[in-house]
């Protein structure tokens, strides 16, 4: 014992204090004195329990510690990821003999072992595996928070436009996720601290390639066609996903999710049976109906609350929307996204597509359109529509729209860079400054052509985060029922309030100009309002998911389209819903896609309710199934079967 603590400290054992040392200031970084302390007595065990293995292990017994310690790693980075998907150790325990628990351990196990061979150092590869278990981990914890449901593959696609938005955020640890840090900190230092040689020889490395290699073309072979996933329920809510990342883990679930991604052929699918549905309904011409300018806002993050539960307020946040009730159109939209997913909304406007029938939570714009795409936009040029612009006061690369947008048919993209001297509101660009200079493109427009003017704008005012302290606005309005909200809803229907008025002003203007001017108005989707949802416990009926996807929608004109506000439907139906209510010539498909909101007016990727007012899980059979194949038949033409696209079903003539 004396030799022992008389010897000279090596670098890895000075890495080791101060890892050790970090861990047990990030305990006392939890808010709550009860969490810190608690966290902190258990750095303190963590780091004792640590130096105890490390230094006064006798030498010929290392090495086998060493060994089981390397072994465990994957138990090791199944319990961090789920500490960090709030479950308690005592509840993860039992994980590791259910088909799922056994599952994510062999995930992690072949992440190992393939660490291994590259590094050939035991303490460095269960090191590296622990930080990358313990990052998902902690992004996955973030990502609930700020918009309620977990990582899944398709989210990668977006990753460039995410970082472009995390900076807005405020970071904080719950109890179990610092826990999950304190784990992750204690188990690098326990491994780091060990003396390690040379690793395998190269002839055992092979042999340990070819166990690798084995085990993981057995894995993927049951993963894509066999039936163990199946037998065991391993599958994805895809309303719900966070209830499958509670009960199968998160790795492995992230992994069931990439299944999701792949497009299937829908069933019966030929292009003579396309054809076929395609022949009951004609493409107009070009030259007939009516023309009015047409203006359509998506405005970021619009919605009403009140859909969910009864939010009362000091005053109506919405007053003038509210209160149209002449030459309006207007009712609930649904869509297929929550707290992001911006583009989703986009691409189901403006093509008419649906994603019903792709992949959950893909980026069409990122997935799919990189070749011209039939759309809104393609529609109106072809009846002779000038200006065709789209305006989004963000950077131009976000969701892909510079690549996008072009392809959808847009001759102009407008982004951040041309809105100079702009107010911020929310540390963004307002909803004023971008209706000023909409209002600027339709008068230097007309000033050079007397062609009906369309445009295409994306808001940004209302973009989350809704509780960061150097992006509040003034509360005017009170939130009466804080029990039953959740952090930042004040600042947001402050937020709608500024939206509401400024739509009134740019009606207002539209007002006074002495042509046909239609202006539609929707949301994208409902706001993600700042909670730290556990996820292992969550849960939530069909009917309110819906509701978390509620968003409303107005057509006003300035000239006579009648008043119907009471008219619901899903966001893909909107553009033909708009071409109907201006009377304007519509392609073969938009006429089918009026028909279809009629017979199934709900229709999102998780969900869909026919005439008959049941609500059905996406893929549920029911007297609908027929329709929806149809639909899927005609999307699958127009997306993905360039050599038998239906060209002039999909045109106008």
């Amino acid at each position: 014992m004396k030799h022992i603590l008389s010897r000279k400290l090596h670098a890895k054992q000075i890495c080791l204090l101060t890892l050790l040392a970090f861990n047990a200031c990030f305990a006392l970084m939890q808010k709550n004195i009860l969490g810190s302390t608690r966290n902190l007595m258990l750095a303190l065990a963590s780091a004792v329990f640590a130096a105890i293995m490390v230094t006064l292990t006798p030498c010929r017994f290392k090495r086998c510690l060493q060994v089981a310690l390397f072994l465990l790693t994957p138990a090791m980075a199944f319990i961090i990821v789920q500490e960090y998907a709030q479950y308690a150790i005592l509840t993860i325990l039992p994980m590791f003999v259910t088909p799922a628990g056994l599952g994510n351990l062999f995930l992690y196990a072949l992440i190992l072992v393939f660490l291994y061979l590259v590094l050939n150092r035991m303490k460095y590869s269960s090191s590296i595996l622990l930080l990358t278990a313990s990052i998902f981990g902690a992004a996955n914890y973030f990502v609930m928070m700020f918009r309620t449901s977990p990582i899944m593959a398709p989210d990668f696609a977006s990753f460039g436009t995410a970082m472009d938005v995390a900076g807005g955020y405020v970071y904080t640890l719950d109890q179990s996720a610092t826990q999950a840090v304190i784990y992750t900190l204690s188990a690098m230092c326990l491994y780091l601290g060990f003396d390690e040689k040379k690793g395998l020889r190269p002839r055992f490395r092979l042999g340990v390639l070819a166990v690798f290699l084995g085990s993981f073309s057995v894995f993927y072979t049951q993963f894509r066609t066999g039936k163990y996933m199946e037998k065991n329920n391993l599958r994805l809510n895809i309303w719900a996903p966070e209830k499958n990342y509670a009960s199968n883990g998160s790795l492995l679930s992230l992994l069931i999710s990439y299944t999701y991604y792949k497009v299937d052929v829908p069933e019966g699918y030929s292009a003579n049976k396309a054809a076929e549905i395609a022949s009951r309904y004609e493409s107009d011409s070009s030259a007939d109906g009516k023309h009015p300018n047409v203006i359509a806002v998506m405005n970021e993050a619009f919605s009403d609350l009140e859909v969910q539960a009864p939010l009362k307020t000091s005053e109506d946040y919405m007053p003038f929307i509210h209160g149209l009730t002449e030459n309006v159109r207007k009712g609930n939209l649904y869509v297929s996204v929550r707290g992001t997913g911006t583009a989703t909304s986009e691409f189901e406007f403006l093509t008419g597509n649906s994603m019903a029938f792709l992949p959950y939570r893909c980026i069409a714009y990122n997935n799919y359109l990189n070749a011209p795409m039939v759309s809104l936009t393609t529609t109106l040029r072809e009846q002779g529509y000038g200006a065709n612009i789209a305006v989004h006061p963000g950077n131009r690369d976000a969701w892909n729209r510079d690549v996008a947008y072009p392809n959808l048919g847009f001759e102009v993209f407008y982004d951040y860079t041309y809105l100079t001297d702009c107010e911020l509101i929310h540390g963004h660009i307002s909803d004023k400054s971008d209706y000023d200079f909409l209002i600027r493109q339709y008068e230097e427009f007309r000033s050079q052509s007397d062609l009906p003017f369309y445009l295409f704008n994306v808001t940004i005012q209302n973009h989350s985060p809704y509780d960061a302290p150097d992006r509040q606005v003034e509360e005017k309005i009170r939130l009466l029922n804080t029990n039953v909200w959740k952090n930042g809803t004040s600042q947001y229907i402050n937020l709608i309030k500024t939206s509401d008025e400024q739509f009134q002003r740019l009606t207002e203007y539209f007002e006074a100009v002495d042509e046909p001017t239609v202006i539609l108005l929707f949301g994208d989707h409902q706001p993600s309002l700042s909670a730290k949802k556990k996820y292992c416990h969550a849960g939530d009926s069909l009917e309110n998911t819906v509701n978390q996807h509620t968003v409303p929608y107005v057509i006003w004109a300035n000239y006579d389209i009648g008043t119907d506000t009471q008219h619901d439907m899903s966001v893909n139906y909107l553009s033909a819903w708009l071409l109907d209510t201006i009377q304007s010539p519509m392609t073969g498909y938009q006429k089918f896609l009026l028909d279809m909101s009629q017979e199934v007016p709900l229709l999102t990727q998780f969900a869909y309710r026919g005439d008959d007012g049941i609500l059905h899980e996406a893929g549920e059979e029911s007297a609908y199934t027929s329709v929806l194949n149809e639909y899927a038949i005609l999307q699958y033409n127009n997306i993905f079967d360039s050599k038998n696209h239906l060209d002039t079903f999909f045109h106008l003539e």
